[in-house]
């Protein structure tokens, strides 16, 4: 709730701009008014004359427009992205988004399905195998989760250990019996590695002098080719970062035809492979589910979740998004683009209409009466234009 809050309460920069120009709207306007009246008074104008186009300046000068520009587009886009299923969690999101170069996704959990589901565990006995998916409890990454619903498929009622720890990026152990049990990372668990035939990934397990490692499979969203090729037919650049091993990141990559990837990555190689980034000049996306991810998704310019993914990786996105497929990606894109042309459209309808409005009321061509149509009108052509942005070009359907 506090992640919430703050989020709710952090204001775009685009907002922060139009609060500062209406501060400085008051004292202006007063003495703009004030010279007004004074000046007509001085070439021989009546004071209820004077006093007239006074105020007729002080309506027509009303900051009404300047102060909807951002809020009434930053509401529709939200809205728009939540037809979307996607549920914006910062205010500043659509200006930075709309900044974007470059695109990183997870691969586990975020390109793939996050329900993995148990190919292999003949290593293991069914007592290990039950150690396993106890230890699997404890863990929050997506991996684990296909080992406790393989065990549970049994009857079995799958309890964690007492004392479990889980080591970010490398796996989860407790004492068992006062002996040591471990899952996770091979090398975590100081187990060899397979030789490749395919590509599965594997999870390691010991438990004393046993060990061993199981197979978990996991299937690509359905429209990730789809969505990847979009990305890239729009100059995105786009890489993949994962934990995963090398054969496994590779057979992904070399399938959504993704020339830039990186393996054996962990949740510090991730963050700093994307402060080097932006150190260079780049705008990151960063997509990811799970706890390693983490650390990245704070690092990024802005970060996008899967409703499936940890509560840590939730609360550190900018965004969730849920369903099977990746093309609340693209939609996000779009739309926060869409938005922000939108903005920057409203905030030049305010500063025109002020040009054109202000000389006129100055020099006596507006009465009150139009003074306050006039203001009104501007507001309702901002709020009109701000529609714009429930709809992008080129959103999937």
């Amino acid at each position: 709730m506090d992640l919430i809050d703050e989020a709710l309460t952090k204001r775009s920069r685009y907002v922060q701009i139009a609060d500062r120009v209406a501060r400085l709207y008051a004292p202006i306007v007063h003495m703009a008014a004030a010279l007004t009246a004074m000046a007509w008074i001085a070439i021989g104008a009546t004071v209820h004359d004077a006093l007239v186009i006074a105020i007729a300046v002080l309506i027509i000068t009303c900051p009404c427009a300047l102060a909807l520009a951002a809020p009434v587009v930053q509401v529709i886009t939200a809205g728009a992205l939540f037809r979307k299923n996607i549920l914006i969690r910062s205010a500043d999101m659509i200006e930075r988004m709309a900044e974007i170069d470059t695109i990183i996704f997870d691969k586990t959990g975020t390109l793939t399905l996050p329900e993995p589901s148990l190919i292999d565990a003949s290593s293991l006995t069914p007592a290990e195998l039950m150690m396993a998916g106890r230890l699997a409890v404890s863990s929050h990454h997506p991996l684990a989760r296909a080992i406790c619903e393989a065990v549970r498929e049994t009857g079995s009622i799958l309890t964690p250990y007492p004392e479990t720890q889980e080591i970010t990026g490398s796996g989860v152990s407790c004492l068992i019996d006062g002996v040591e049990a471990r899952l996770g990372h091979p090398t975590f668990c100081n187990v060899p590695a397979p030789i490749w035939t395919d590509n599965r990934s594997y999870i390691g397990f010991r438990y004393g002098e046993n060990s061993g490692l199981i197979f978990v499979g996991q299937k690509l969203r359905a429209d990730a080719a789809q969505i990847i090729n979009a990305l890239k037919a729009r100059r995105y650049r786009v890489l993949i970062l994962s934990g995963d091993h090398d054969r496994i990141v590779k057979d992904v990559a070399n399938h959504l035809k993704i020339a830039e990837w990186h393996s054996a990555m962990s949740p510090k190689d991730k963050r700093d492979f994307l402060t080097h980034l932006k150190d260079k000049g780049h705008h990151v996306l960063m997509i990811g589910d799970g706890l390693n991810d983490a650390p990245a998704l704070a690092a990024a310019t802005a970060s996008l979740s899967p409703a499936t993914g940890a509560d840590v990786t939730q609360a550190a996105a900018d965004a969730v998004f849920t369903g099977k497929t990746l093309a609340p990606v693209l939609d996000l894109l779009l739309l926060t683009q869409k938005g922000r042309r939108v903005m920057v459209e409203n905030f030049g309808l305010a500063l025109i209409y002020n040009l054109i409005a202000v000389p006129l009321a100055v020099f006596g061509y507006v009465t009150p009466l139009i003074a306050a149509a006039a203001m009104s009108g501007s507001s309702m052509i901002v709020a009109l234009n701000a529609l714009r942005a429930r709809r992008a070009d080129g959103m999937s359907s």
